[in-house]
């Protein structure tokens, strides 16, 4: 099953010069419930 998630509630990262959003956990962003699902193939 698909779980639509919008950009207001991932995790994001303001840089200055770059502002980056994350539906991965990546760099201090964790969330526990999008993690284990699978291997992720890039």
């Amino acid at each position: 099953m698909l779980d639509i998630r919008k950009a207001q509630h991932r995790g994001n990262a303001n840089h200055g010069w770059l502002h980056s959003r994350h539906t991965f956990s990546f760099g201090h962003y964790r969330d526990a419930n999008q993690q284990g699902f699978s291997d992720l193939l890039v």
